[in-house]
């Protein structure tokens, strides 16, 4: 039988059949190792991530009318120049690609000589509700704009670059152009003469990662808009007015003009004789003259404006400007319009709330409007209170009221509304059966 495998082995190919022996056990064997197995798994599940659309679905159900930072102090410390405020408070940003509540924690200075007196807690108070405010502006313009856009979810490409694009051989069984990521294990055999390795196969290009997402932005110099207190954008170098941070400092108006001064076209303005020389004019009477005494002078008459001068040539300077007014109520207010040469700005007063006097007190052009009081004598027993209506400045009859009337004695009710029900009522008498036989 021995004689018959050898003859076998000389007459059909005896190094073919011995190297496929060789070849067979030893893909079996390193197909069995677990670093082999390993190896293959990560070169099937490695993957490359791109983000392609933000989770908005927590942002567009907020309802942020009634959202609550839960905006809390956390730590005070002091030294001799400032307080420095630690808060925390709850919002919503983008984490993971996906729009969630978070907690953040920020801290600003209040300066002791700045504060002047002031409660810091009133002052505290100001501040942090300045940034929920802020915040919760900024939060539902966001969810308009992504209302506009629709429900979107998370979507993650996953990418394995060796195998898109690529048609399967179905006689073969393998890809057209694949480059493997795992390459074939050394076959070593007994003869080193007959070492076989497999032709090395070109490195594939390492997939390029996702790019990692951008650290969250904070108040800075190059981020104002995110400054949502007052020292947090003086720190920043920023400007605040209009409860933003802006890079600009605020426009007020025109700038003035410079007033004026003694020269030959204001000889009115020339108050001593040295000045009044100084700039060619004449000096007498007291006053500064374009010619000599003696001379007539014709006047040019024009239409009069506001800048201390007599255009109109009848003596007087500025006058007949009118005045003009602004705002309503008690919020009204009346300047005259050229004061000293200047044109006045008219700045309407603050409105405050409304109180029962014949004003207009909140400046929205009512009187009195909607004011009403409890009155009467009191909510016990059976008195309760009526309404009051302002009407003209004055309190209208008391309404609705029921006032305290006689104790009325066994109908188990506070007639008298002192807090005690049939007070100084005489018991009535218990009838006791006669048993006497």
């Amino acid at each position: 039988m021995f004689k018959k495998i050898i003859e076998f082995i000389k007459y059909h190919n005896a190094f073919a059949i011995g190297m496929s022996v060789v070849l067979v056990g030893s893909s079996l064997t390193f197909a069995a190792s677990p670093e082999f197995r390993e190896d293959v798994k990560d070169s099937l599940i490695s993957t490359e991530e791109i983000i392609r659309s933000v989770d908005n679905s927590q942002l567009l159900s907020a309802n942020l009318s009634n959202f609550d930072c839960n905006m809390r102090v956390e730590k005070i410390d002091e030294d001799s120049d400032a307080y420095y405020i630690t808060y925390a408070y709850e919002t919503m940003v983008i984490k993971d690609y996906i729009w969630q509540k978070v907690k953040e924690i920020k801290s600003f200075d209040v300066s002791k000589k700045a504060l002047a007196g002031r409660d810091l807690g009133v002052y505290t108070a100001e501040q942090l509700g300045q940034v929920v405010d802020n915040q919760l502006s900024y939060l539902k313009e966001v969810q308009e704009i992504e209302k506009s856009k629709g429900l979107s979810q998370k979507i993650v490409s996953v990418e394995y670059s060796g195998l898109i694009g690529k048609f399967l051989s179905s006689e073969q069984k393998v890809f057209f152009g694949y480059e493997l990521v795992v390459k074939p294990p050394v076959i070593i055999s007994q003869n080193p003469q007959l070492q076989l390795q497999p032709e090395p196969e070109p490195v594939p290009e390492p997939p390029v990662p996702a790019p990692a997402p951008a650290p969250a932005a904070e108040c800075d110099s190059e981020h104002l808009d995110l400054c949502l207190i007052e020292q947090e954008c003086l720190d920043a170098t920023g400007h605040w007015y209009d409860d933003i941070c802006n890079a600009e400092e605020e426009f007020t108006s025109e700038p003035e003009s410079p007033a004026a001064e003694c020269d030959s076209e204001h000889l009115v303005l020339c108050l001593i004789e040295q000045e009044c020389l100084g700039v060619a004019g004449y000096w007498y009477d007291d006053t500064c003259n374009s010619v000599e005494q003696g001379e007539s002078v014709t006047c040019q008459a024009s239409e009069e404006i506001c800048d201390n001068i007599d255009n109109d040539c009848d003596g007087l300077i500025d006058e007949e400007l009118g005045q003009i007014n602004c705002g309503i109520g008690a919020c009204e207010v009346v300047v005259d319009s050229c004061i000293g040469g200047e044109t006045q700005e008219c700045i309407a007063g603050n409105p405050i709330d409304e109180i029962c006097d014949n004003i207009d007190n909140n400046c929205d052009g009512q009187i009195d409007e909607n004011l009403t009081q409890e009155c009467g004598f009191s909510n016990i027993g059976a008195c309760s209170f009526g309404t009051q209506i302002c009407s003209a400045g004055a309190w209208g009859e008391c309404a609705g009221s029921v006032e305290p009337g006689q104790e009325i004695c066994g109908d188990g009710i506070d007639n008298n509304c002192d807090e005690q029900i049939d007070e100084e009522c005489e018991p009535e008498p218990v009838l006791v059966p006669d048993i006497t036989p």
